[in-house]
């Protein structure tokens, strides 16, 4: 009597996989070095302002970031001992655009923070950018600037690698001949940005009037940085 053929064993069937749920990768968050140029919320300078003149005023200002987005800086000021301008005076730049503004506490300015927005380099020109009416009365400016060198600069607070910037403010006299000594024509910057302090670390301003003479004739060093 043959044997009864027995059934070949079929493998077991794998239960049917479900589907996974795709993985979300989050976004790395940017690095914290990759914007350590850029000035910060809460980072304050402190600058020394001295004149031309034994009557010039002499001021202490700490500048202090408010808020960073995007590419724009607001900031107020403070004087230690205010003498003029209002008092926490606010300011809003655009980082990487020139500008001169007239503000309180370090009066005219040209931008701030350009060397830590803006690439910079030997002979790079900006024209024709925004210069606001002076005093409510002087008006039509024309402004240029220019990056002319690196340049080692001393301040109270170090010695620095800069890059150094020449601006100019220019207008037409509109005003009498009776008034031409008071009518301010051109305003002269010499501005020297270090990168890692993020705004500028000294300033040289000097406001000619329709006369040619020098009707103020300012600078404005760093005390201390963030």
């Amino acid at each position: 009597m043959r044997p009864t053929p027995q059934p070949t064993p079929q493998p077991a069937s794998k239960p049917a996989e479900s589907p996974q749920p795709a993985v979300v990768r989050p976004r790395p968050a940017p690095s914290a070095a990759a914007a350590s140029h850029l000035p910060q919320p809460g980072e304050r300078w402190t600058y020394r302002t001295s004149g031309r003149w034994a009557t010039s005023p002499k001021r202490t200002v700490t500048v202090t970031v408010d808020t960073v987005r995007d590419n724009a800086v607001v900031e107020h000021m403070e004087e230690s001992a205010p003498t003029s301008g209002p008092a926490g005076a606010r300011s809003r730049w655009v980082g990487d655009e020139p500008r001169i503004t007239h503000t309180g506490g370090l009066g005219s300015e040209f931008s701030p923070y350009l060397g830590a927005f803006a690439s910079l380099q030997d002979g790079k020109t900006w024209k024709g950018f925004s210069t606001p009416e002076l005093d409510g009365n002087w008006d039509g400016w024309y402004s240029t600037a220019e990056v002319l060198e690196r340049d080692r600069v001393s301040v109270p607070a170090g010695r620095f690698n800069a890059w150094k910037i020449e601006a100019w403010a220019s207008r037409h006299a509109t005003g009498t001949s009776t008034i031409a000594a008071l009518e301010p024509v051109r305003i002269h910057f010499l501005i020297w940005y270090a990168p890692e302090q993020k705004r500028y670390v000294r300033m040289e301003r000097t406001m000619l009037s329709a006369e040619g003479r020098a009707m103020e004739r300012d600078t404005i060093e760093l005390v201390s940085g963030p």
